[in-house]
């Protein structure tokens, strides 16, 4: 195997290392069928940074309940399989023939113990 030099390694690491995404917000065309409008976040003033800010937070709160949501039915499920798997085991255990035990009564009606 080839040994890398140090420029490839420098070169290797400055594509690992990538330069921030500048955010941008897509606005959908008013009509069917037409293109989105795209704005530079650098480009809209305090007021809309603002609003897209809240956006923002908004959608990572949607994203945390969705999240949420999903690990609770999942919760759900896995108990609802659990007691199922619960009643048929006893109802199977019902379908073997219970054997009486004999219990003999000491005279004077005192029991051992």
């Amino acid at each position: 195997m080839a040994e890398a030099t140090l420029d490839e390694i420098k070169g290797l690491l400055e594509q690992a290392i990538q330069k921030p995404v500048e955010k941008k917000l897509l606005i959908a065309g008013e009509n069917e069928g037409d293109e989105p409008a795209e704005v530079m976040f650098s480009d809209m003033d305090d007021e809309l940074k603002v609003l897209y800010a809240k956006l923002e937070i908004v959608q990572k709160e949607g994203q945390n309940l969705q999240a949420n949501a999903n690990f609770k039915l999942e919760q759900n499920t896995i108990l609802q399989n659990a007691y199922s798997a619960a009643i048929k085991e006893k109802l199977a255990k019902g379908d073997e023939p219970v054997e009486a035990e004999v219990v003999e009564d000491e005279p004077n009606g005192k029991s051992k113990d």
